[in-house]
């Protein structure tokens, strides 16, 4: 048999947090998604790599799920073997999206499914085979768009500056202080706490804070969407890298297991934005978080 690729299927107990961890952590992006709301399932993909998330709630909660999807060339030699070896499979069925699927359940209750493009519009006529095909592009099309920018702008908000104005965390008390803050702006989004950007000005210079306040070592800024020019990643870094601005804690666990990092350059200028914190990482990867870390909000 000949199988062109394979597609873990991973159930996941937070579709949002997961959203969140392939995306924002691991560089995935989505293809697409369903549910109502969008909480069910997701196709996510790096590179040639791609997975598909599931969640525990939501419309498909009933629903045991597959445990991966394996795309196949000639899916009639792949039931014509499984009938061949008395093995039960369910279908073949032909789905909305235009795959031909059939499900097959191995020893240790795995269910494993495998399609391939169906041919049912095959018989149309060239005409409307190509009507068929500029609709189905068009359609796309207005689907990447909308999905760009959803990711670009839709899920963003400006948001206003912190009550207690930019603050750092004092190396003698542990507390957050306040630094001198003018022209601050910033963006949020409510599906990541790590989507948080922000600039603003200041008189302090970094030499004389490294003295009083919390540095952080090795940070790399995140990028953040282009329409948000103030802050730019790549300068960002490249002052970092040059000993021209220094990095600064902020805050810690501005949201569970997100830090926040203030960076500020020799001539007063100022970025915020978020990094996971080592509880963070451990509630990604499902380490145990100890008592090092706070006690983790109930799902």
């Amino acid at each position: 048999m000949s199988y062109r690729n394979a597609t873990p299927v991973l159930r996941v107990s937070d579709y949002a947090r997961a959203k969140t961890f392939y995306m924002d952590v691991l560089g995935f992006e989505v293809i697409n998604e369903a549910g109502d709301p969008v909480i069910g399932f997701g196709i996510f993909r790096g590179g040639s790599a791609q997975i598909f998330l599931h969640s525990w709630e939501g419309p498909e909660a009933a629903w045991d799920g597959w445990r991966g999807y394996f795309y196949v060339d000639d899916l009639p030699a792949l039931i014509a073997r499984l009938r061949a070896h008395d093995q039960p499979f369910k279908g073949p069925t032909d789905t909305f999206y235009n795959m031909r699927e059939v499900e097959v359940t191995d020893p240790d209750g795995n269910v494993l499914c495998f399609g391939t493009e169906h041919a049912a519009g095959r018989s149309y006529s060239l005409v409307s085979g190509k009507i068929i095909g500029i609709v189905l592009m068009l359609s796309a099309l207005l689907a990447g768009a909308g999905l760009y920018y959803l990711q670009i702008y839709g899920f963003y908000r400006e948001t206003p500056a912190p009550s207690g104005g930019v603050e750092l965390v004092s190396v003698t008390s542990d507390q957050l202080e306040p630094i001198t803050t003018e022209n601050f702006q910033a963006i949020d989004a409510d599906s990541s706490p790590i989507r948080y950007r922000a600039c603003f000005e200041t008189d302090a210079r970094p030499t004389i804070l490294s003295e009083r306040f919390v540095l952080l070592e090795d940070m790399v800024p995140r990028n953040a969407p282009g329409w948000f020019d103030c802050f730019d990643a790549a300068a960002i870094g490249a002052a970092l890298e040059a000993g021209t601005a220094q990095t600064f804690l902020g805050g810690k666990n501005v949201s569970y297991g997100v830090d926040r990092v203030v960076a500020i350059t020799e001539d007063g200028r100022g970025f915020i934005w978020h990094e996971l914190n080592d509880c963070g990482e451990k509630a990604y990867d499902g380490t145990i978080i100890g008592e090092e870390c706070p006690p983790l909000a109930q799902q």
